[in-house]
């Protein structure tokens, strides 16, 4: 049952490292923002990571058409929250702690991105 649970987790993270990539990039390059480039990741792949990401995006869209009155910042922690809970993964806990440090304190998010990569990288070397 350990040996599940660490395959699982393992493969998490993998996934989770091509999601930070491909954010870093497209946010990198100027193409589009945070919310939008996980959409973007969302739909291209089907997993585990990729479904939890599009729950996210739909809390973000739903709150929206709701016309919530809260800060979307507010809204945004709570998905992203919502999104650790789900995946009950380490890294995916550690990631999400990360973005919302960043957007709570103005951080560059796409520094954010290129120091959760390379964590990640070396995580998967070392296992």
């Amino acid at each position: 049952m350990q040996n599940l649970q660490n395959d699982r987790d393992r493969e998490i993270t993998k996934s989770l490292l091509g999601a930070v990539d491909f954010l870093s990039d497209t946010i990198g390059a100027g193409w589009v923002g945070f919310d939008f480039s996980i959409k973007e990741y969302a739909d291209r792949l089907d997993d585990d990571l990729s479904s939890a990401f599009r729950e996210y995006t739909n809390a973000l869209k739903a709150a929206g058409e709701k016309g919530e009155t809260h800060p979307k910042e507010k809204i945004r922690r709570a998905a992203l929250l919502d999104l650790a809970s789900r995946m009950n993964n380490r890294d995916v806990t550690l990631f999400v702690n990360a973005i919302i440090h960043a957007q709570e304190n103005s951080l560059n998010i796409y520094q954010t991105l290129r120091s959760q990569s390379r964590e990640l990288h070396e995580k998967l070397s070392s296992m």
